[in-house]
């Protein structure tokens, strides 16, 4: 593999910088094919994006545009970038500046912004397969300079690719027309080109402060929450990555990180505050300060945190360990666990919270509550896979702090609600359960499967999605399709099943239509209107029969979502 490297900007030849920008709004990378400017007509720079250009961006900041030895500082210096395609005649006016020049010898990049081409260029670009060529000039004018003309001419090329991560995450599904991989457990992320995604990770929360011992050692801090990261659009450079998913702290101790490689860290939460020799601690949020160590812990990490409520020093009452999305409540207001964040990367339309602090102990009522996004309670845990902090102990130990998670999303092949169209996305479906001389054929546009042949108890075939899908938004899922058979006991089956190694006879929604009983129309629903999760989709022909060849058909053109 080739690796790619990721660049907003690319210094190229004579000191052109390149950079693009998609129509996500992405940042996209630059890979230069044998360029030098002003050579031959070969020489092609390929722009890579997940998706169409929105922007082709010129960076200012790689010219080397000096003066030198001016000496009427006192009139201001013109500066005019223009392009055009190769094969037109008017030249387009990209941007012009009038610098006032505060030195004789000055640089002039420091004070240019990038440069922005056409939108007639841009189109272009999108539009067509094979490389475009262009002219571009800068021209310099100044009472002591006669006019200075740079001219250049070269060809970009866009090139499309597909987003292709495989993972060993816990969970790898659809949802809306995209694809989630959920860690909650340590394992690899494999990025085939450089991929924009949505990412969030949270750090494993802080433990509670532990108050085991004498009665009068007072009420413990809650711990605070793992840092939260969250990006709707970064790029994740082409390679493997270790997956680490932090881990919740014990009583007294902070949560670890979350962590991809080298790329990104959420730190872990820090500890609730115990006796007086067990102040609470700094981390992603910070913990809640105790009644015996009344200072709290402050957030330290870069990204979302918060610090913890203080406890109530020389009193009962501890205070509450920091959210990602507020501080912990000190004593008196609650000793509550600050709030975290809410986000729907996991499920669009159905956001949940993530990185809440957890509850400082109490000797008042009523006890207080974890913050939002899974801290736990007084003496209760953090929750696992939200990175919340556990609550501070009351005279016992205190509580663990939640694990960590690392969540990824990007766009799927998928037409829009539908599994299968016509040939569009066949590559996702694979073979679910089969027996005997059952067959399956990906066709031009359809899905093709059969069962029969002299077999005791027949034959069939299956596909099946290969990863599970959120039906949880849609009421029916309806299949386009087409069949023959040669015997009337001949079936057909359109299901739902929590796992692809489930038989036939193991289903969780669906039916299947034997040809004498009650022939199936061209189009087959099935209702999913109780359904609240993410689960395969099958389907299958089957021979029916045993000792005889009969054969039973069915070609699938559509497999649509309906809400």
């Amino acid at each position: 593999m080739n690796r790619r490297t990721y660049l907003s900007s690319l210094t190229v030849g004579l000191g052109l910088g390149y950079s693009i920008q998609n129509k996500n709004g992405n940042s996209a990378y630059a890979k230069i094919n044998q360029f030098n400017l002003n050579t031959n007509e070969d020489d092609v720079i390929e722009l890579y994006s997940n998706s169409d250009v929105e922007n082709i961006i010129l960076d200012i900041s790689k010219f080397d545009i000096k003066l030198n030895n001016i000496l009427h500082t006192n009139e201001p210096i013109n500066v005019k970038f223009e392009s055009k395609l190769t094969n037109e005649s008017e030249w387009s006016l990209l941007d012009e500046y009038n610098i006032d020049i505060d030195s004789s010898n000055m640089d002039l990049s420091e004070n240019i912004n990038n440069i922005l081409f056409s939108e007639n260029v841009v189109n272009k670009l999108n539009e067509k397969e094979d490389s475009i060529e262009l002219d571009f000039k800068i021209l310099i004018n100044h009472i002591d300079i006669n006019e200075l003309k740079y001219m250049t001419d070269f060809k970009l090329k866009l090139i499309i690719t597909s987003i292709n991560i495989s993972s060993s995450a816990d969970e790898i599904y659809y949802d809306s027309n995209d694809i989630v991989h959920k860690f909650t457990s340590d394992g690899e992320l494999n990025v085939d080109n450089d991929s924009d995604v949505e990412i969030l990770l949270v750090g494993g929360g802080g433990g509670g402060g532990n108050k085991e011992g004498r009665s009068n050692q007072g009420d413990a801090g809650g711990g605070g929450a793992g840092e939260y990261f969250y990006d709707e659009n970064i790029t994740i450079p082409d390679g493997s990555y270790d997956v680490n998913i932090g881990k919740g702290g014990e009583p007294g101790l902070n949560g670890t990180s979350s962590e991809i490689d080298s790329l990104i860290e959420a730190i872990g939460g820090g500890a609730g505050a115990g006796k007086s020799d067990s102040p609470a601690q700094d981390g992603g949020s910070g913990g809640g300060g105790s009644s015996r160590s009344g200072s709290s812990g402050s957030a330290t990490g870069d990204y979302e945190g918060n610090s913890g409520g203080i406890g109530d020093d020389g009193n009962t009452n501890g205070g509450g360990g920091g959210g990602a999305g507020e501080s912990g409540s000190p004593n008196p207001d609650g000793s509550h666990g600050g709030d975290g964040l809410s986000n729907d990367i996991e499920e669009r339309n159905n956001p949940k919270y993530y990185a809440g602090g957890g509850a400082g102990a109490r000797d008042e009522s009523p006890d207080p509550d974890g913050g939002l996004g899974g801290g736990g309670g007084e003496e209760e845990p953090g929750v696992d896979a939200l990175g919340g902090g556990g609550g501070g102990g009351n005279n016992v130990a205190g509580s663990k702090g939640g694990d960590g998670v690392v969540i990824i999303r990007y766009e799927s092949d998928l037409p829009d609600d539908s599994v299968y169209k016509n040939g569009d996305a066949e590559n996702i479906w694979i073979q679910g359960q089969s027996e005997n001389t059952g067959n399956l054929e990906k066709q031009d546009s359809e899905l093709y499967s059969s069962g029969g042949g002299d077999f005791s108890g027949g034959a069939y075939a299956s596909w099946v999605l290969d990863k599970r899908i959120n039906l949880t938004e849609y009421s029916k899922i309806e299949f386009n399709w087409d069949y023959e058979y040669s015997r009337t006991n001949n079936a057909f089956g359109f299901y739902v099943t929590d796992s692809i190694e489930k038989s036939r006879d193991e289903q969780i929604a669906g039916r299947e239509w034997r040809v004498d009983e009650n022939p199936p129309e061209p189009t087959v629903e099935i209702d999913i209107s109780d359904i609240n999760d993410k689960y395969y989709i099958t389907f299958y022909a089957r021979d029916g029969d045993s000792g005889n060849s009969a054969k039973a058909e069915m070609w699938v053109s559509e497999i649509n979502l309906i809400k």
